[in-house]
Formats: C-alpha cells, sequence, structure tokens
C-alpha cells in the first residue's frame, strides 16, 4: 500500500541524502511537512529512524498549532498543503531555524 512504499522511499532516501550534503560544515536538518493522514506511527516509525542515524528532525505535524493550520482551510488534498498552509508553515520553519541555528532572512529578521 502507499504507506508500506512510501516508507520504503523515504528510508532510501534518508540514507542517500547525507552522502551528497557532508562535508563543508553542511549540517542536514530534515523535515516533515503537515499532512493531514500522517499517523502517529508514521511518525514514531520516521523519528526513531533519523534518532538511530543521528539526523537533526523537524517533525513539523507536532507543531500545527503553533504553525496554525487549520485542516480545513490549509491542504490542497491530504498530501499536500495550500498556498495558505505553505506561508505557514514557511513561516514557522524560518523562525524555527532563525531561533535554533542564528539563520536571518534577507531581511535581516
Amino acid at each position: 500500500g502507499r504507506n508500506g512504499r512510501s516508507r520504503n522511499t523515504r528510508k532510501k532516501r534518508s540514507r542517500k541524502s547525507p552522502k551528497h550534503a557532508t562535508g563543508g560544515g553542511v549540517q542536514l536538518i530534515f523535515f516533515k511537512t503537515p499532512v493531514s493522514d500522517w499517523t502517529r506511527t508514521d511518525a514514531r516509525i520516521v523519528k526513531a529512524y533519523m534518532a538511530e542515524h543521528g539526523y537533526t528532525y523537524l517533525e513539523l505535524n507536532d507543531h500545527l498549532d503553533e504553525i496554525g493550520i487549520d485542516s480545513e482551510t490549509d491542504f490542497y488534498n491530504k498530501l499536500h498543503l495550500n498556498t495558505f498552509g505553505a506561508n505557514k508553515t514557511t513561516d514557522f520553519l524560518a523562525g524555527y531555524l532563525a531561533d535554533t541555528f542564528g539563520i536571518g532572512n534577507r531581511q535581516g529578521r
């Protein structure tokens, strides 16, 4: 089914990604954007995998209230945010990066 195939795909991609980005002081940050059909089991599996491999991982589905995601108005479909939800998520992620890693945006925020 969809979940089994996508879990395997996520694992394969996450194993390959660090090999392409390591070196030169690069720090990878993996994150999961909000989706309406993401389960606690999905989250637990991905969090455990990321922790096991020492990756920084931000589960944005754990921050829906902070982001301000409204399940009725911020999704295009079950798997994708619409423009409103994407903008809210981008603002939250920018704040997280700024607060956690001292990364500012081009406007100096």
